[in-house]
């Protein structure tokens, strides 16, 4: 099985994220209770969708740890009557 990355530039997207300062090691264990708090802020507020894609933004400041943005890219509400802080 091979697999490729594919680059691609995108328009603006509205995400709906958490972030998380995560040792490197344990962002495998780490990224679902992270997601899992965002698909609950998704569906505490009806109409926002929750079809989205995940994506996870990482930020490199050092070896160890790392600032790790969980998001949903979702479509709904728009952005000043969606969103909230968590």
């Amino acid at each position: 099985m091979s697999s490729g990355v594919r680059v691609e530039t995108l328009s603006h997207r509205i995400l709906a994220a958490v972030r998380r300062r995560v040792v490197v090691r344990d962002i495998s264990t780490a990224f679902k209770p992270a997601l899992d708090s965002v698909w609950a802020f998704l569906g505490k507020h009806p109409g926002l969708r929750t079809d989205g894609h995940n994506i996870f933004l990482y930020h490199h400041e050092s070896p160890d740890v790392m600032p790790v943005d969980f998001a949903l890219r979702w479509c709904g509400l728009s952005r000043a009557r969606a969103m909230s802080p968590v």
